[in-house]
């Protein structure tokens, strides 16, 4: 039994069945050994999350600082963390949904390393603005603004760590700590949560959270594979062009593969979020869209599966072959509509859209091979693999008319 709504199109549908499924192999290949992502995974990434933050010295002298409770003796540090553990732990699902959305608003995806997929200062600064507005109380917003600063200063420890984690930018686990002071530097006036580090998290959920983009606070990556993805119609969209996608990916991954990226030591043939973006230049997507940069970059990001930790750079940093075909469907979903959309929110379906998209992709790219006769090749110079062919794209070549026939024979 797999995890998922028991309403879900892989239980009723009559003709198709999760064994016929394109995506069926992330039953064994995910982190999670699912087509979702179990509530198991999520608890084991945000454990390892928490951790991280939990063992900065400076993590309990905030937890404690300002908190009457804990100074009259109603509550011990211990409990308040607790509480705040719980609270976060909860939501821990929510706020990387946050952290994904803004993450990818710098729409950085050229380094293809650590600094295209942490969170940096400039959208962080986005964030501000959407909680406290563009021209909201400045002092409130040097305190912010100085929260990512602090966040930022590194205590030392882990030295394969600390040379992993980027400067300024902020790491998963630095994310903890940010949603903390946060939380804490937006409602710890108010009188009645007492200074608790912990009350003004769940007041950040209650209010500030309310007033950030919708696609940011409700963008369920579970909810579109659910509602959009796993569709037996969209299926038959993918197997069709299998081939071809399987070349594409392919031939890709080996393009970049001797790249030096930030924080990921591996060079293996992998598919980078750079590779997304050269990808993406080549058949000319970023000519024909209305989509931003931002929202190409978060079609990467969400198409990811949960990695129980960050610190597995290379899962982490990469799609798989199935993780690239969803990536397609939301970039098919949101280009249609001109935009991001949470998954209820799309009106055509993914099929349609997914179908006249890779038209148009792969009919320009056999464009750009047509000196190879629609075929596309790896290209790595000094591998094996270099000069092999990884799919035909003839058929998606535009027909010639008469004239350019008859051109061609003189």
């Amino acid at each position: 039994e797999y995890y998922a709504d028991e309403n879900d199109s892989l239980h009723s549908a009559e003709h198709w069945t999760i064994e016929k499924c394109i995506f069926a192999p992330r039953i064994k290949e995910a982190p999670s050994k699912d087509l979702y992502n179990t509530p198991e995974i999520w608890t084991a990434r945000f454990e390892n999350d928490f951790s991280r933050a939990f063992a900065v010295s400076r993590f309990n002298r905030f937890c404690e600082m300002g908190n009457k409770d804990i100074k009259a003796k109603k509550v011990t540090l211990e409990e308040e963390v607790a509480n705040l553990k719980s609270v976060l732990h909860t939501n821990w699902k929510m706020f990387m949904n946050m952290y994904n959305y803004y993450t990818a608003q710098d729409g950085e995806m050229n380094d293809g390393g650590m600094m295209s997929l942490t969170l940096r200062q400039g959208a962080y600064k986005e964030l501000v603005d959407d909680m406290i507005g563009p021209k909201g109380q400045q002092m409130l917003r040097q305190f912010l603004t100085r929260v990512f600063i602090t966040v930022n200063l590194e205590e030392g420890g882990d030295d394969e760590e600390d040379d992993t984690n980027p400067n300024l930018s902020l790491m998963a686990h630095e994310w903890v700590e940010t949603i903390m002071r946060v939380a804490h530097a937006l409602h710890s006036k108010d009188p009645t949560l007492q200074g608790s580090v912990c009350a003004c998290v769940e007041k950040f959920l209650l209010n500030t959270v309310e007033d950030l983009p919708r696609v940011c606070r409700i963008q369920d990556s579970d909810t579109y594979r659910r509602e959009r993805l796993y569709r037996e119609e969209t299926d038959l969209v993918l197997f069709q062009h299998e081939a071809e996608l399987k070349g594409i990916y392919t031939a890709y991954s080996y393009l970049l593969m001797k790249k030096k990226r930030s924080g990921v030591k591996a060079f293996k043939p992998l598919f980078y979020i750079d590779t997304w973006s050269t990808f993406l230049t080549d058949t000319k997507f970023f000519d024909i869209s209305d989509l931003t940069r931002p929202e190409i970059k978060l079609c990467f990001l969400q198409a990811r599966m949960t990695v129980p930790d960050e610190y597995d750079r290379v899962a982490e940093s990469t799609l798989t072959f199935l993780e690239f075909l969803e990536a397609l469907c939301r970039l098919a979903d949101a280009h249609e509509h001109g935009e991001m959309r949470v998954a209820l929110a799309y009106s055509e379906p993914t099929a349609d859209n997914l179908s006249a998209l890779l038209q148009v992709l792969l009919g320009t790219l056999a464009l750009k091979n047509k000196h190879r006769n629609g075929c596309l090749f790896i290209e790595c110079n000094g591998h094996s693999m270099d000069g092999k062919k990884a799919c035909d794209l003839t058929k998606f070549l535009p027909e010639k008319d008469d004239e350019e026939e008859e051109e061609e024979e003189e």
